[in-house]
């Protein structure tokens, strides 16, 4: 973990990478960091005299899960975990290596209901017809909000009462022929939205063997690369914020003689 920011975590091993997990609780040397509560140490892998590795994949969805009742109905959840892992000698006795890949591909459902009124397609096309070199206008249509379910349309009528089917200037301005029977608002309903998030991580691990054995030397390199999809009303309007972390170690043990 981090000595400077107590409890985070540097370095996420995928369970292929690990050999062994010691917890350690609230005496643990202060080399270790300068927090007390508990300490969790893993050992990761290394490679051997024989080949040895696997594969494995694991697939989630609300097909096979616990059914549960949000706002809306949502679809999109899923996770897919791809894992392998490979080791063995370079030169038997003295170098091995070992090395391992995860991949996620992966989204998390979620509903909320909406609390921001938004134009509602019909009125895109209608000033797209009446404004044709408008840029706003080009928005509203060709920037439409897909992602919420069940809202409520709000007619001309009801926007511009007295206005609206006519060129006539008022308070509200002027509506241009708009057709009273044409909604205009689309208001309420649940912004229903899969959010993805996707990751890469792989490992290699290098060990040299000296003296018979009785030192070794292994040098080590992690990667993780994640991406976190933001879903917006308009999928037009998606981004996606990447991150990565490196993680490099070398380390050496000597075996004294008793």
């Amino acid at each position: 973990t981090s000595a400077q920011d107590q409890g985070a975590a540097l370095m996420m091993p995928n369970t292929d990478m690990i050999q062994e997990v010691a917890l350690q609780t609230q005496t643990y040397s202060l080399d270790n960091g300068t927090s007390a509560s508990i300490q969790t140490a893993y050992t990761t892998q290394s490679g051997t005299n024989a080949f040895h590795g696997d594969a494995d994949y694991t697939y989630a969805s609300p097909n096979i899960g616990a059914a549960q009742q949000p706002l809306t109905p949502i679809s999109g959840f899923h996770r897919n975990l791809f894992l392998a892992s490979l080791g063995g000698p370079i030169y038997k006795n003295h170098t091995f290596f070992f090395g391992s890949i995860e991949k996620q591909v992966a989204a998390t459902a979620s509903s909320s209901l909406n609390t921001s009124p938004y134009f509602a397609p019909e009125f895109g096309a209608w000033a797209v017809s009446a404004f044709p070199n408008s840029r706003p206008a080009k928005g509203i249509l060709f920037v439409p909000v897909t992602r919420i379910v069940g809202a409520t349309p709000e007619l001309a009528s009801t926007v511009y009462p007295t206005t609206c089917g006519t060129t006539q200037t008022l308070d509200n301005g002027n509506t241009y022929n708009l057709p009273c029977s044409t909604p205009v608002y689309m208001t309420g309903g649940a912004f229903e939205q899969a959010q993805p998030f996707d990751g890469l991580q792989w490992n290699v691990r290098l060990d040299q063997n000296f003296r018979g054995g009785n030192d070794r030397v292994y040098v080590q390199y992690e990667r993780v690369d994640q991406g976190l999809g933001f879903l917006a009303a308009a999928p037009a309007l998606d981004g996606k914020s990447p991150s990565q972390n490196k993680y490099f170690s070398v380390n050496e043990t000597h075996i004294f003689n008793s």
